[in-house]
């Protein structure tokens, strides 16, 4: 069995640890996944290929900070809809964002115990699958939080 798969003393310190890199891995894994270059529709920007050192330093650091940001925005309104939905199904007494975390956490054994995803999954970057358990213990994370709070990571300033 691969070595990745977190010990069960290290789920508690995977909880605590995904309110921190949660957000880090996802950019990550989002440009592992789309690679250092911009595109929107017909219109693309590559690191020019004749570029200084110096140069292709900034353009990287450029490309890498907009993606990263691009995505943290968009995960962080994911976040806030999958919160906002599983508070609304609350009144009907199911519990969505545990079920969603599950499939989470699913999703990176699947990719662990793999070794990389197969059939249709394999267009996937490994590092989603590291990520997927992540999020999955954040989604954790934050129902504990939201339970004992009220409030969940991400939606309370200084804790």
């Amino acid at each position: 069995m691969p070595t990745i798969i977190p010990k069960v003393s290290e789920v508690k310190n995977l909880q605590d640890l995904s309110k921190v890199i949660v957000l880090p891995l996802i950019a990550v894994s989002y440009i592992f996944q789309t690679g250092l270059s911009l595109r929107l529709g017909a219109w693309a920007f590559n690191i020019p290929g004749q570029a200084s050192p110096a140069g292709i330093i900034f353009w990287t650091l450029v490309i890498f900070t907009l993606k990263a940001i691009f995505i943290s925005v968009a995960a962080v309104l994911l976040y806030v809809v999958l919160f906002y939905i599983h508070v609304g199904l609350m009144y009907f007494r199911v519990n969505f964002l545990p079920s969603v975390a599950l499939l989470f956490i699913a999703l990176g054994f699947y990719g662990v115990l793999t070794e990389g995803a197969v059939g249709p999954l394999s267009i996937i970057h490994n590092s989603w699958f590291y990520t997927a358990f992540v999020i999955g213990f954040f989604l954790l994370q934050a129902i504990n939080q939201f339970d004992e709070v009220g409030l969940p990571p991400l939606f309370s300033i200084g804790e």
